[in-house]
């Protein structure tokens, strides 16, 4: 029971940690924005909306971006998506699995959680630096599915000696 609590704490400081980043900081790099706003003669709106764009298709958007808060939002998402996971996968193990007086494994949930918060993060950073399509995230889930069956026989090989 106390690591179902320890996890739902990592799910809140998480979501609290990114609604402070954001409240807090800026996230754009606005000196880098208005120097470029100004060199290509940005005046309107539409023109702006349209060079983001372009530099989001170019793959050039994170110039604009402040390093620091977004490493911080990549922490905090990383640390939501730990206590989210092994949430749910303590509380289904509990639930459907063990027995009353048996304690979940919250090794196996921590480690599931681990990975998706990994693979959730490269996603974000592969989406940010528009590197991202269909095929890509088939094959980053694909291998995390075949690392997790790779580790999830070799702990089972382990523990039956």
């Amino acid at each position: 029971m106390k690591v179902i609590i320890i996890s739902l704490a990592l799910l809140i400081a998480g979501l609290l940690v990114s609604i402070l980043i954001l409240e807090n900081t800026e996230i754009i790099n606005w000196s880098a924005v208005e120097t470029d706003a100004v060199f290509i003669d940005l005046a309107s709106q539409s023109k702006f909306t349209n060079s983001l764009e372009l530099a989001y298709i170019s793959g050039l958007l994170p110039m604009y971006l402040n390093t620091g808060p977004w490493l911080g939002i990549l922490i905090s998402i990383f640390i939501f998506i730990l206590g989210l996971v092994s949430f749910i996968h303590l509380l289904i193990d509990k639930l459907f699995y063990k027995k009353f007086y048996e304690e979940p494994n919250w090794r196996l949930a921590f480690r599931r959680s681990i990975m998706v918060g990994i693979l959730t993060i490269v996603i974000l950073i592969l989406a940010i630096f528009n590197f991202i399509n269909f095929a890509i995230i088939i094959l980053l889930i694909l291998g995390f599915i075949l690392l997790e069956l790779f580790l999830y026989s070799i702990i089972q090989k382990n523990e039956g000696k």
